[in-house]
């Protein structure tokens, strides 16, 4: 049986030193001054927290890993989004109904392909 990957394993993977993910938590859930002790303790660092966030900001891991959970949060968010909109619109809300065919119809769910890959599918590489 595999081992299923969490949100914070992706984040780690993406980290030069794993323990800054109690950094991007703590950043991410709102940057609270009470639980920046928490922080110094497990990254070892007797630093404030205005030292914390222009320090760790400036690294590109950090920088790529918040935005790697920005769009993880984005797409969460859509699907409840749409969760809630085939509700309505099973319930006969008309513009819902709209909604949801429009939204099937964008590349959210990655079904369609675009031109290009039609083009690259097409290539005969053996000639």
């Amino acid at each position: 049986m595999s081992k299923t990957t969490t949100l914070q394993d992706n984040v780690k993977d993406l980290l030069d030193n794993k323990k800054i993910w109690w950094f991007i938590k703590w950043y991410l859930n709102g940057q609270k001054e009470d639980e920046w002790q928490q922080v110094q303790q497990v990254m070892c660092i007797d630093k404030d927290s205005k030292w914390g966030i222009k320090t760790y900001l400036e690294r590109e891991d950090v920088q790529r890993a918040l935005i790697e959970i920005t769009k993880l949060n984005k797409d969460f968010n859509l699907v409840q989004i749409y969760n809630k909109m085939l509700e309505k619109a099973l319930q006969g809300d008309v513009n819902s109904a709209n909604w949801i065919v429009k939204f099937s119809e964008s590349d959210f769910f990655g079904t369609k392909t675009n031109e290009l890959d039609n083009i690259i599918n097409g290539l005969n590489l053996d000639e």
